[in-house]
Order: structure tokens, then C-alpha cells, then sequence
């Protein structure tokens, strides 16, 4: 996690020939809806590289529906030894 007050990071990948199918959407909201039913308060992370165009969509997507937020910055990953630029995205449960 990059953020201080995160519970969770949550990550989705989808098969090059599944894509377009909301799968990535669908899984998330379950998780989502899961984790909002359990009655405790929950941060969520999802980052996503800038060049992920899909990803950022869908990133962007979810937290329309679940009054997220985007971090205008990008937050730097380690991967590899080298530091990598991500998008991250921020879900707080239960929603306001």
C-alpha cells in the first residue's frame, strides 16, 4: 500500500481475450459490496500505470460508483528495483 490509512490494495488483470466485458468491474464491486457489508471502515487502494489506458478508465469508473477519489499525483512504485510512476485511486467504505 502507498497510503498511510490503507487497508487494502486491490489489483485486477483480465485475459487479453475476456477484455470488454466488465469482468474487472464486476469482480471489484463484489469485492466492494463485500467489504462494505462487513460494517467496519476500510480504505482501498487501486493504482494503475499511466500508460494503462483501460485500466485508468476502469479505475476511474469505479470510483464513480463508489465515491472514490483520484490522487492527482503520481505515486511512485518500486518494481524491480526502479521506481515506477502509478496512478492511485482511492475508495473509503462504507460511502458517504
Amino acid at each position: 500500500m502507498q497510503l498511510l490509512h490503507s487497508h487494502y490494495n486491490l489489483g485486477y488483470w483480465v485475459r487479453k481475450g475476456f477484455r470488454n466485458r466488465k469482468i474487472a468491474s464486476n469482480a471489484v464491486d463484489a469485492v466492494l459490496g463485500w467489504l462494505e457489508s462487513r460494517g467496519s471502515t476500510f480504505r482501498i487502494e487501486i493504482t494503475v500505470h499511466p500508460r494503462n489506458e483501460a485500466g485508468l478508465v476502469t479505475a476511474e469508473r469505479i470510483c464513480q460508483r463508489w465515491n472514490g477519489q483520484i490522487i492527482d499525483e503520481f505515486i511512485g512504485i518500486e518494481l524491480n528495483d526502479k521506481t515506477v510512476p502509478h496512478k492511485i485511486h482511492v475508495i473509503d467504505l462504507p460511502r458517504m
